[in-house]
């Protein structure tokens, strides 16, 4: 769901945090054809103050019986992966459309305003928004974009249309910037703009685990096994058999959240230039990572949904909570924090 609110043009911008997006080729809303591939180059600049960096990403398209095209990606002017006291632990790449103000607001506002886990040494988190380009028609937009970024510094906006069959151009620009401007982050997890994550629980879970993970291709979230294609064109989720033949899709993390390692992150990236394009951004990160030989591991506190929320506890032990408005956030977050310092829930693994 878009919701939108106003938000006043900036008449005192910093020239130097202004940038030109350099369209290319619309796409067409159906999305992306079968055996498209992307290879990935980046650029840095040095332009800007120590604490900012520019990074643009220059993806070569190519589509079967058609001659290369350049899909560009250039992010907002982005504060780098810094922590001055410490390292990021955990980066949250979260996917966001353009007038979706009112939902980033509530989740700055709530469980993205944690930026350390109390009791845990030296785990600093970092939430980023991923955005595609704003429609045109709409032209004011854009200026709210920038004049939002410019004053909360967690954009990162793809050169591409904004539509869901372009999701998976989305997660592959957060991840790459993830690899190339984030590198020293221990996890990166994607999620949605309509998900609540209980960050607290998902540090703790990480830093229990071996100290030694994040260096090992570990992928964990709410794994799909032996899902098939759905051949019905009316429905949202429609592939047909010259998208993706095959009966069964491999084994897959469910887009509204999922974690990978360092090692994944930079393993993905390898990955993606050899991987065909597929729609549907959960399935196609499950392509590569077979391709990896990399097996995600399957949580069923990934798997929550809104409705079964009754109380701060059952937050507690759920990772995320999936399907949540944004007038929600901020409920949600009350009934969170007040369990967590009430310390009354008993924490369980499912």
């Amino acid at each position: 769901m878009a919701t939108t609110e106003t938000i006043p043009d900036s008449q005192n911008r910093q020239s130097g945090l202004k940038r030109s997006m350099s369209l290319v080729n619309s796409r067409s809303e159906r999305g992306l054809k079968d055996d498209t591939r992307v290879h990935a180059t980046t650029t840095s600049s040095d332009e800007y103050e120590h604490r900012v960096c520019a990074q643009r990403f220059e993806w070569n398209v190519s589509e079967r019986g058609q001659k290369s095209s350049s899909l560009t990606i250039v992010p907002q002017i982005e504060p780098c992966c810094f922590a001055r006291q410490g390292s990021i632990f955990l980066l949250i790449l979260v996917t966001s459309s353009p007038r979706q103000f009112k939902i980033r607001n509530a989740i700055r506002e709530t469980w993205a305003s944690v930026s350390r886990v109390a009791g845990v040494s030296v785990r600093r988190v970092l939430t980023r928004f991923l955005l595609g380009r704003a429609d045109p028609i709409l032209e004011r937009t854009q200026s709210w974009i920038e004049a939002e970024n410019e004053q909360h510094g967690d954009i990162l906006q793809g050169d591409f249309d904004d539509v869901y069959r372009n999701l998976t151009l989305k997660t592959i620009a957060g991840i790459e910037w993830a690899g190339r401007q984030c590198p020293a982050a221990a996890y990166v997890m994607k999620t949605d703009s309509d998900v609540f994550v209980n960050v607290d629980g998902i540090v703790r879970y990480l830093s229990n685990s071996s100290e030694q993970q994040h260096v090992t291709p570990f992928a964990v979230g709410d794994v799909a096994k032996g899902a098939k294609p759905i051949r019905n064109d009316v429905l949202k989720w429609y592939t047909s058999e010259s998208e993706y033949p095959q009966l069964t899709y491999p084994p897959f993390m469910k887009g509204p959240g999922y974690i990978v390692s360092s090692e994944v992150v930079r393993l993905l990236i390898e990955s993606f230039p050899r991987t065909p394009l597929f729609v549907w951004e959960d399935v196609y990160v499950g392509m590569c990572l077979k391709k990896l030989g990399i097996a995600p591991t399957a949580d069923k506190r990934f798997e929550t949904y809104a409705v079964d929320v009754v109380n701060g506890c059952s937050i507690s032990r759920r990772f995320l909570i999936h399907g949540v408005k944004y007038y929600k956030m901020r409920s949600l977050w009350r009934m969170h924090t007040e369990a967590i310092k009430s310390n009354r829930c008993e924490t369980k693994n499912t």
